[in-house]
């Protein structure tokens, strides 16, 4: 499989919306965020969370490290399908709420190659 990372942002706030889900307020520092967006693979836009250079959310809703989604990408309040560098955003990862000031946020993708043996 290939990685391909999208886009980085850092985390410079964290916000609580009324129905208690945590959203983190993001600018992007390079490339851009994108939206999930899957194709007929299922392959798909994921997301983990860095802390101190440690992978600390990358577990899927199912558990596996698939990589998180985004359940929301906002713009001055307007739901997006991209960010790109220098802008701010709030983003929210389903599951995922442990956001801290100073994580940075990975968008990638992954394709998987066929290699014969």
């Amino acid at each position: 499989s290939v990685e391909t990372v999208h886009g980085s942002a850092l985390v410079q706030a964290v916000f609580t919306l009324n129905n208690s889900e945590k959203v983190a307020g993001l600018r992007v520092t390079s490339g851009m965020l994108l939206k999930d967006k899957t194709d007929a693979q299922g392959k798909g836009t994921f997301y983990r969370v860095v802390r101190d250079g440690i992978v600390v959310g990358q577990k899927n809703s199912d558990g596996t490290d698939a990589g998180l989604r985004a359940s929301s990408l906002k713009r001055v309040k307007e739901s997006v399908n991209s960010v790109k560098k220098g802008d701010e955003c709030g983003l929210s990862l389903g599951a995922f709420e442990d956001y801290q000031e100073g994580d940075v946020i990975d968008c990638y993708s992954i394709a998987w190659e066929n290699t014969f043996l």
